[in-house]
């Protein structure tokens, strides 16, 4: 799609990055039941050396925006890359509509963008009914409103992010 350019480090990892950052692109486009369209912004992808926790940025550029995800590769492939994609996919979406005016922040809410990703898992065979299941039998699915108000995901434990995304991932796909 050259939605993405990704910058720095090797050929392969690059290529590799790339990869990922497409297939995400493609997952998205299938659950929102979508085929194959014209992006408008470009998402860039800087890979640098060292550890740093990832930093999605966004510039008002002449004629839209650019959205950019620092990726810092000391440790290897980064834990929530695949999520890090997904918002700035989200963002990238949801900006499509605007005429290029400046902005003063970017964010989509993390039961979105759980809520997403848990879809293409659910779609791609990756998650079992019967997490959902239990989930649901001992009544710990997030209530709408709470989930709607969580805006950091950080402070939970494994548990509560395991109920977390079943519960974003539930509520996503009944929307959808």
């Amino acid at each position: 799609s050259r939605q993405f350019v990704v910058h720095g480090a090797d050929f392969s990892t690059r290529g590799a990055i790339a990869s990922l950052a497409e297939m995400t692109r493609i997952a998205l486009l299938k659950v929102i039941g979508r085929g194959e369209e014209k992006w408008k912004h470009a998402i860039a992808i800087q890979l640098r050396d060292g550890e740093a926790p990832m930093k999605t940025t966004f510039f008002h550029t002449p004629g839209g925006y650019r959205l950019q995800l620092d990726i810092y590769l000391g440790r290897g492939k980064p834990a929530g890359m695949e999520r890090a994609l997904m918002e700035l996919l989200l963002i990238e979406y949801g900006l499509r509509a605007r005429s290029g005016e400046p902005l003063s922040s970017l964010g989509v809410p993390p039961w979105l963008v759980e809520g997403m990703l848990e879809s293409v898992r659910w779609k791609g065979g990756e998650r079992e009914r019967a997490l959902y299941d239990a989930l649901f039998r001992k009544n710990e699915l997030y209530p709408v409103k709470k989930l709607l108000e969580i805006r950091r995901l950080g402070e939970m434990d494994s548990l509560t992010r395991v109920a977390f995304r079943a519960s974003s991932g539930a509520l996503v796909m009944s929307l959808l």
